[in-house]
């Protein structure tokens, strides 16, 4: 893509000119608007230099000739070339800026158990050292709980090894280092790995993120898949993420929290519920200044 730009031009430039490059080759097909002169004039425009992605300025095109600008965007000025050009043959280039356009992400999770707020995210996986060749062949989609306050996605040995068996080569080793766990120290390799987010068939986040992973040796050689997956902290470094007073334990996730918040209900804290009290769960007598009693079995 940058090759075949001439030099000097800028990164959100050469993105604007693939992209219209895309629109060009759909519009030779079907072009109900008439506006292939006008892709057409634009793509040497910004070639050429006459036209950048400085400041937030937009430029007006009928037939593919350049009628105003750059100026900032009046829809006065819009209203009128429309009602003198007609529906068709018409553009207006800059309007969003020269980055190419990105849909707002939003799913919710469901629990994946229903009386605890426990959720689980898929997350796919790529081996940096391929990155260039990847396919969906070279891919690896594997459940991971989410939110446990890990600060390191973790994986099983057996993960790794069937990654590094689709993409054909070793991922990147970062060392070692000692794993606090709940019962015991252990120790750890820590790798990179690239991760995405798979949800309703695709991949929705528009690149894939490199974020460090670790894996704790299988005992005694063999494989230990009742521990789960964790995701990490990189989805919460990446998108937004919310929980709310609704009593449905979902988990919100986002790429807009404002779309967020304008799209699910606001709860009401006078009619919200705490979680169950789940039955045959003891505490343990109350104490101060010492260590609480551990739970019954």
């Amino acid at each position: 893509m940058i090759k075949s730009e001439p030099k000097g031009l800028d990164w959100e430039v050469i993105q604007r000119l693939d992209e219209l490059k895309q629109l060009k080759a759909n519009l030779g097909k079907e072009d109900k608007d008439k506006n292939l002169p006008n892709v057409e004039a634009i793509i040497k425009a910004y070639q050429t230099k006459n036209i950048s992605s400085k400041g937030d300025l937009v430029t007006f095109w009928c037939d593919g000739k350049l009628v105003a600008g750059p100026k900032k965007f009046d829809p006065k000025e819009l209203y009128a070339l429309s009602s003198k050009q007609g529906s068709t043959g018409l553009w207006v280039e800059g309007i969003d800026g020269s980055k190419p356009q990105q849909l707002n992400i939003f799913f919710s999770l469901f629990p994946s158990q229903p009386r605890f707020a426990q959720h689980k995210i898929l997350i796919s996986l790529r081996n940096p050292n391929t990155q260039a060749p990847n396919t969906d062949m070279q891919t690896l989609t594997l459940p991971c709980l989410e939110d446990t306050g890990a600060t390191l996605m973790k994986l099983h040995a057996q993960d790794v090894a069937e990654l590094e068996r689709l993409s054909g080569t070793n991922l990147p080793i970062m060392g070692s280092f000692m794993m606090i766990t709940a019962s015991n120290p252990v120790t750890a390799r820590r790798m990179v790995v690239q991760a995405n987010i798979w949800h309703n068939g695709r991949y929705i986040i528009p690149r894939w993120v490199d974020t460090e992973a670790c894996v704790s040796p299988d005992p005694q050689g063999k494989a230990n898949m009742s521990h789960n997956r964790l995701s990490g902290v990189w989805v919460h470094h990446t998108l937004t993420v919310l929980s709310l007073l609704d009593n449905t334990f979902r988990k919100h996730v986002g790429s807009n929290i404002w779309e967020i918040l304008n799209t699910l209900v606001i709860p009401d804290p006078m009619l919200a519920q705490p979680p169950p009290i789940l039955a045959g769960f003891n505490p343990g007598p109350q104490t101060t200044g010492a260590t609480p009693a551990a739970p019954s079995p």
